[in-house]
């Protein structure tokens, strides 16, 4: 668990380092795992070392591939989407209301999600339902919101891409 922690904390620092416009991001893993070094996060010497090394393994490819998803739809949109749904269930009104914001706009302004997960969306060689399920929830939502919206879901283990779904499936 603690080392799940500790590469989370790795990868928020890094994300926060692409939001800002730096490119270097092995640069900014490498100086996040020296402050756990010396805040004591991880064990002194070789051991703290080696756990270092095995922290920062997925980064790149992670950090790649997310990338490349990015550069599908470079453009964030700053609009909000409304989601409202309005239904009777066994005589009693249930309504559903929330807003998507996360589109993003590539080429021929066609929409996208990119969304980077921590975790890990593939175990034993088969997608995991338990992982995908919220976002499945969310794509269809932003279907419903914006219209035909294409949503990749970026992991350590896993790249999912969900194609935009008709509006009368």
């Amino acid at each position: 668990l603690q080392a799940w922690q500790l590469q989370g904390e790795l990868i928020r620092a890094q994300l926060a380092a692409m939001e800002q416009g730096i490119a270097d991001l092995d640069t900014v893993a490498r100086a996040r795992l020296e402050r756990m070094h010396r805040s004591g996060d991880l064990a002194a010497g070789g051991f703290g070392e080696v756990i270092g090394e095995e922290l920062l393994a997925p980064m790149q490819d992670l950090f790649g591939e997310y990338r490349k998803a990015l550069a599908r739809w470079p453009t964030p949109l700053s609009r909000q989407y409304e989601i409202r749904l309005d239904t009777q269930i066994d005589g009693r009104a249930l309504s559903i209301q929330d807003w998507v914001d996360d589109i993003r706009e590539g080429e021929g302004g066609v929409l996208g999600r990119v969304i980077l997960d921590a975790g890990t969306l593939v175990k034993d060689n088969k997608y995991r339902g338990d992982r995908l399920v919220a976002y499945w929830v969310a794509h269809i939502a932003a279907q419903l919101a914006a219209g035909d919206v294409t949503t990749v879901v970026v992991s350590k283990v896993g790249v999912v891409e969900f194609a935009p779904v008709a509006r009368d499936v």
